[in-house]
């Protein structure tokens, strides 16, 4: 077979004539089939892709049930306007809580109406001097009793201020120049004031008496907050302890 005739039967294999005709007599080599610029049908692919297309007119039926179909949405009934979906629920629910926000509303203002609010003073009423107070995140020198007393810590010194009269006593006063109150703590009967120490100690004062009550140990370090509960007083120290008191068992 000479070199034309080899060529002639290339290409007639390869035609798309004869593989449009009989697509079946042909079996190429191989588990796949992969498609050749020559298979294509290069001219009809270009007209698809130019020409324009127009878009199919929508039966008449598909229309007709669209339309009853937004009517069924929009009407009850009885023909009526009506919107199937609220954004805030149904329109039961939304009288409900319409109803509920109304008498809320309506019972704030009679609140309003007769009570008189409360009227905030815009200035202080008082000023104290606090010298040689301790500048110092973890303590807790202060604290405000129930019967209307001041405990605060200012320097070694540990004093009461009535806010009835004005007055202020002095409660304690370490000697040691080391030593300060460095927690105060009212107990709830307005009697009893509790105070840590930096000795790592804990007195507890008799607000009446002006006297010593009873001295707790216990902690290695500072005692840098004490608090009441009911009878059982809590306190912390920087030496990472917390020991709690049974002010009842101390008597």
């Amino acid at each position: 077979m000479d070199e034309n005739s080899n060529r002639k039967l290339q290409s007639d294999w390869y035609s798309r004539t004869r593989l449009h005709n009989s697509p079946v007599e042909y079996d190429f080599p191989g588990d796949r089939f992969i498609p050749d610029r020559s298979l294509m049908d290069l001219d009809q692919a270009h007209s698809l892709l130019t020409t324009p297309t127009q878009k199919p007119s929508k039966p008449k039926f598909k229309v007709e049930y669209r339309r009853k179909l937004e009517n069924n949405l929009k009407l009850d009934v009885e023909g009526r306007p009506f919107q199937m979906l609220v954004f805030r629920g149904s329109p039961k629910s939304s009288r409900k809580s319409n109803r509920l926000i109304d008498e809320m509303q309506r019972s704030n203002e009679e609140i309003l109406t007769h009570k008189p609010c409360r009227q905030f003073p815009k200035r202080e009423s008082c000023i104290l001097d606090a010298p040689n107070i301790v500048n110092h995140f973890y303590l807790n020198i202060m604290d405000w009793g129930k019967a209307n007393f001041l405990a605060i810590a200012l320097g070694s010194k540990l004093y009461l201020w009535n806010a009835d009269n004005r007055k202020t006593e002095l409660l304690s006063e370490v000697g040691n120049g080391d030593d300060y109150p460095t927690g105060v703590a009212w107990l709830e009967d307005a009697q009893t004031v509790a105070a840590g120490y930096q000795c790592s100690k804990i007195y507890l004062w008799d607000a009446e008496t002006l006297k010593i009550v009873r001295c707790l140990t216990g902690h290695q370090n500072r005692v840098g907050s004490v608090a009441w509960n009911g009878q059982i007083l809590t306190s912390e120290s920087s030496d990472n302890a917390i020991m709690n008191h049974d002010h009842f068992s101390l008597l």
